[in-house]
């Protein structure tokens, strides 16, 4: 019985390894003239978010169409928010509480 448990065991270590858990933030679609906004909490800073740019390959009746894709690059310690300009974004996060509001 406690060989049973110890394979047991290590079947489970070997499928843990080989499935890598990867998760799902949320995605959200831009209108015309929005943009991403990202505030890092530690430097109280607000910046547009950075992109990584990537080219597919779309094969449809033998006819190749290249689209590009654009994949955030995310950092934990930001918070992101959707807005026309930098002073709506401040306003946005002062709405959330993230930043003060001066009296």
């Amino acid at each position: 019985m406690l060989e049973l448990t110890e394979e047991l065991e290590s079947l489970e270590k070997e499928v843990a390894g080989v499935h890598s858990k990867t998760v799902k933030r949320g995605s959200k679609r831009l209108h015309k003239g929005q943009i991403l906004w990202e505030f890092h909490r530690d430097t109280r800073s607000i910046e547009k978010v950075k992109y990584e740019e990537t080219q597919v390959d779309m094969n449809i009746n033998t006819d190749q169409l290249k689209v590009k894709r654009h994949k955030l690059i995310i950092d934990d310690n930001c918070v992101y928010v959707i807005a026309i300009n930098k002073k709506n974004a401040t306003r946005k996060l002062k709405k959330l509480g993230y930043l003060k509001v001066r009296q």
